[in-house]
């Protein structure tokens, strides 16, 4: 079920159901268009490749390229006009730290330079051209606090400053304070 809030009257209008109904999908918005890639059918179920576009101007769904691997529990953000879907749950049994790339123009995917760490369910922002990637689990209850940025522009990932407590399932947004990032851990 999706649903959208509208600020102008304060309501939440139901949307059409996805093509595919899914659970821990990776979200992001782009050029007035929602994206939604991933996740899993079913609460146990593993991931999927399906990647769906959501129009508010006509209430459409459409399916975009699938993913390279199916995958949930990804974090995705958006830099350059690319959106990014990074780690998550690939298979059954395994965490991952494959990263890809998607090409609105081109729809196509490609694949980017894997991560050192695997991740479940990390956050990820975008700050100064990079993309930061916190926490995240490694098998179960393995949490992480280190933190990877990415530089688009080599292709490669660094480590960044740990934060100072282990945390998964979180939603991050970067806010320019004194260039700081700021999270929230979801639970």
């Amino acid at each position: 079920m999706s649903a959208m809030y509208n600020t102008e009257t304060n309501s939440w209008e139901q949307l059409p159901p996805l093509k595919v109904g899914i659970t821990s999908a990776a979200v992001a918005a782009h050029d007035g268009f929602l994206y939604v890639a991933g996740g899993a059918i079913g609460e146990d179920g593993d991931g999927i490749t399906c990647v769906q576009r959501f129009d508010p101007r006509t209430h459409t769904w459409a399916e975009l390229a699938p993913m390279l691997i199916p995958r949930s529990g990804s974090a995705a953000c958006v830099l350059d006009g690319k959106i990014y879907i990074i780690g998550g749950w690939h298979g059954a049994t395994e965490n991952t730290n494959k990263v890809e790339c998607y090409d609105i123009h081109k729809n196509q995917w490609n694949p980017c330079s894997p991560m050192r760490a695997c991740r479940y369910q990390p956050g990820a922002a975008v700050m100064n051209g990079h993309i930061y990637v916190l926490g995240g689990e490694e098998g179960w209850d393995l949490y992480h606090k280190s933190v990877e940025r990415y530089t688009p522009s080599t292709d490669r990932w660094e480590d960044a400053t740990e934060m100072g407590t282990p945390r998964s399932w979180l939603t991050c947004n970067a806010l320019q304070v004194r260039k700081s990032l700021l999270i929230k851990d979801r639970r």
